[in-house]
């Protein structure tokens, strides 16, 4: 109820006093002034003189005005404040990166390159029993393919001491 009535007398304040409460002041308040106000005032006043000199008036009341003009259009743009470049950061993040995936390139180089010592010792060290080089039945074969199995088992437990 006291919201409404709050509500109810601020719309009262704004009929009141032509519009303007204490509020919309605020409100005015946070947006920045902006700079290089009286430029269009100024380039209004170049246009006038410009427009005057051609009709005919005296040259050095011309030439008086437009050097002011010209003085504070300058010193409106020598105030302004000078942007400074930023600095180039490195790339902290694409430089990890790089590394990450440099690391990982020689981890699996080193892993194959240990793949394939290991395939080359396993076919040194492992002799098939006979009669696997020409399956005789499903069942034959499958022992065979067992036997391999086996076999690399063992050895890979040696070749890698686990």
């Amino acid at each position: 109820m006291r919201h409404v009535q709050a509500l109810v007398a601020g719309k009262t304040q704004q009929m009141d006093f032509g519009g303007a409460t204490d509020r919309d002041s605020l409100v005015h308040r946070r947006h920045p002034r902006r700079r290089g106000r009286g430029l269009k005032r100024t380039l209004a006043v170049v246009a006038i003189l410009i427009a005057v000199g051609y009709s005919g008036a005296p040259i050095e009341l011309t030439k008086l005005i437009a050097a002011n003009v010209t003085q504070k259009v300058q010193a409106n743009v020598t105030d302004r404040p000078q942007v400074i470049a930023p600095q180039v950061q490195p790339d902290l993040e694409a430089q990890r990166v790089r590394r990450v995936a440099a690391e990982r390139e020689r981890l699996a180089v080193a892993r194959q390159s240990k793949e394939q010592s290991f395939e080359r010792a396993l076919d040194e060290h492992y002799l098939a029993p006979e009669g696997c080089d020409n399956w005789k039945s499903d069942r034959h074969m499958v022992e065979c393919v067992n036997h391999g199995m086996r076999a690399r088992a063992q050895f890979m437990e040696r070749f890698y001491g686990g």
